[in-house]
């Protein structure tokens, strides 16, 4: 996840859309509006918001409106304030004892404490409570673990991630960083948290995963075609759960669909121009994140991050499915920096976006990580797989392996053991 801000020099965040009939939509309770749109503060440069609703153990309920949709992590994530009048009950290890969770994002630090909550959106409900977190805005004197700092996310949660983040990764689980507070109830100190190892029932759970079957293999996010070289005020999509019949109408007839299998980083390999690169499709990431050097492209003068071409150029990109390379008829499309300005002017949807740190702006030993972000998902159905399930679209793939093989007299059915992305090209 990587933010950019309609300030210049800040970082933000992009959103995600696309189209389906309204009576499609009202007949599936799988199915959910998603619109990249700016928030009321005025911030929200590509970003995709949706309503999640989350409910306590006495059934009491909150519907949490501007909760970013983010295929690049895994758990739901929530600004304490939005769910005000619930009583979420704490995760605890060791003779009660709270936890909580470091995780560090491309634009920042995000510092949560972990609670049990039911999480409903559409007509779906987990079919028990998961752990999810919840954040507040920094305090004076407050207990945090040693060594957490940089840009805290926490200072500005309107302009960073709305009311919070939806992690839908093809992890079923943040295996991240996680702390048992240990203080006595006295003065606060960096040393009342101590790292600890949990067991996957406590750590922060991709909701999906808890969803009932047919819809707990992973989510689809559809969006419509935007054009990229003026942008747009806003965009209504769709994100559906369930891969396969459950969001067949959330991919056209006729389009192409290319698939990957994910590495153990949720990454697959590609080609830009003859350089091999590996990237993750990640929806909270407001730009197409890749170095674009070799390819001749300058830089803004004072924003140093973005790519400045003249006019709108296109980006060609080859993929690597089932042992084949594939060009996308679809390039990226890369354009002027000063495009982010528009954001002054109401626009929320500007794909023409593309940034870079390197080679100065990279630490010696943290290379980067490409990403293509949201301009990616416009125009796309794009369906993100969870670890253990089975990939419909592969058999549809050249070379591809079968959905099922023989073995026995009897039909093997072959799993994604990391998750595995589709999307309509």
């Amino acid at each position: 996840m990587r933010f950019l801000s309609k300030r210049r020099g800040a970082a933000v965040m992009l959103p995600l859309v696309a189209t389906l009939s309204c009576v499609a939509a009202q007949a599936a309770v799988n199915i959910v509006p998603a619109e990249v749109r700016l928030l009321s503060c005025g911030e929200g440069v590509n970003q995709l918001f949706v309503d999640v609703t989350v409910c306590d153990v006495k059934e009491r309920c909150r519907t949490v409106p501007d909760v970013l949709v983010d295929t690049g992590s895994s758990g739901l994530r929530l600004f304490r304030p939005a769910l005000k009048g619930l009583e979420l009950e704490a995760v605890t290890v060791l003779h009660n004892r709270p936890l909580g969770d470091w995780v560090s994002f491309g634009s920042g630090e995000l510092w949560a404490t972990l609670h049990w909550a039911w999480v409903r959106m559409g007509g779906l409900e987990t079919t028990e409570a998961i752990p999810i977190e919840l954040f507040d805005s920094p305090s004076p004197g407050e207990s945090l673990p040693a060594g957490y700092g940089g840009f805290d996310m926490r200072a500005e949660p309107a302009t960073t991630v709305g009311n919070g983040i939806l992690g839908i990764a093809a992890r079923r689980y943040h295996h991240g960083r996680y702390y048992m507070f240990t203080g006595d109830g006295g003065a606060l100190a960096q040393s009342d948290w101590e790292r600890v190892m949990l067991d996957e029932s406590a750590q922060l759970a991709n909701p999906i995963g808890y969803f009932p079957e047919p819809y707990n293999n992973g989510s689809v996010i559809s969006l419509p075609e935007v054009d990229a070289g003026k942008g747009q005020k806003a965009a209504q999509g769709w994100l559906g759960f369930g891969i396969g019949q459950p969001t067949a109408m959330l991919f056209p007839e006729g389009r192409r669909v290319i698939t990957h299998e994910l590495d153990q980083h949720g990454k697959f390999p590609v080609r830009l121009s003859e350089r091999p690169v590996e990237v993750m499709l990640d929806s909270g990431s407001t730009v197409i994140h890749l170095d674009l050097d070799p390819l001749g492209f300058t830089r803004h003068k004072s924003l140093r991050e973005f790519y400045d071409p003249a006019v709108l150029t296109p980006v060609d990109l080859t993929v690597i499915s089932a042992g084949q390379e594939i060009k996308l008829a679809r390039a990226l499309q890369v354009g002027p920096a000063d495009n982010v300005e528009k954001a002054d002017q109401g626009y929320a949807v500007l794909p023409m976006l593309a940034t870079w740190h390197g080679p100065d702006g990279v630490v010696p030993g943290e290379p980067e990580d490409s990403l293509l972000g949201l301009p990616f998902f416009f125009g796309r159905a794009v369906a993100t797989g969870l670890q253990g399930t089975v990939n419909p679209f592969a058999p549809r793939m050249p070379q591809a392996a079968p959905a099922t093989l023989p073995e026995e007299g009897r039909e093997r059915v072959t799993h994604s053991p990391n998750g595995f992305v589709a999307y309509t090209d």
